[in-house]
């Protein structure tokens, strides 16, 4: 797996692992599921950070969405 690709996977899987999480907090219910989103996130993330030599800085990540998305767009 590119590592582009699972770093971007894992920052939009946080974010609605996030959402997920909140929701089911203020629904006073267990988040399990949003929990489960949060650690295979993560795990995208890590192996992303991994792979890459060098690993990411915060200033690249908008240029690797554009660049992922862009790709699935051609």
């Amino acid at each position: 797996m590119d590592p582009d690709l699972a770093l971007v996977l894992g920052v939009v899987a946080i974010a609605l692992a996030l959402w997920q999480i909140v929701a089911t907090f203020s629904s006073g219910e267990t988040p399990r599921m949003g929990f489960l989103l949060a650690v295979a996130a993560g795990c995208l993330i890590v192996y992303a950070s991994v792979q890459k030599p060098g690993g990411y800085t915060a200033a690249e990540i908008p240029g690797i969405f554009a660049s992922v998305i862009g790709g699935f767009l051609n």
